[in-house]
């Protein structure tokens, strides 16, 4: 009796870590800057899952259209140029919130310097939503309390304080 109740137990935590995988695979970053607890994430890839990686928040699965994952893409392009700032400038400028991914809600910061970017970001969402894309399992999100102008290699990016 002791032993199947244990083996109960490990199929229950099995189940619970493959649900909170798949969560946090579907609701990753889509510019590859926002994963750990300062902001930085890996280098964008394709396969989505992995921290840092680029997803679509399940595109082309689950009956959405192929097309998704490239609208996403087309996002955390838009994404990345947004947090590009300027690190020796005497005012934050990583002061306007959006959001990192179009599946899940989640947010960012992003330079308020990068206006093109940002409306480039906003003809995407609209694009996303037109083409019938969304509905991922989401997990939880930690929201930055803010963002911060980072040097990294010279080049300044945006990175959430949270």
């Amino acid at each position: 009796m002791f032993r199947r109740s244990q083996e109960m137990k490990r199929g229950r935590l099995g189940i619970i870590v493959l649900v909170t995988a798949l969560s946090a695979a579907a609701c990753e970053d889509t510019n590859g800057d926002a994963g750990g607890g300062n902001g930085a994430g890996g280098s964008p890839g394709g396969g989505g899952g992995a921290a840092g990686s680029i997803s679509s928040g399940g595109a082309g699965q689950g009956g959405e259209p192929p097309v998704c994952k490239e609208i996403a893409a087309k996002y955390g392009q838009a994404v990345a140029s947004a947090r590009q700032c300027d690190p020796l400038s005497d005012v934050n400028p990583c002061t306007v919130k959006v959001e990192w991914g179009l599946a899940c809600g989640c947010t960012t910061f992003v330079s308020a310097t990068q206006q093109t970017a940002i409306s480039q970001m906003a003809d995407v969402k609209t694009e996303w939503a037109a083409a019938g894309c969304g509905g991922a399992l989401c997990g939880p999100c930690q929201e930055p309390t803010s963002g911060l102008c980072d040097a990294d290699g010279g080049v300044g990016k945006c990175i959430d304080v949270h």
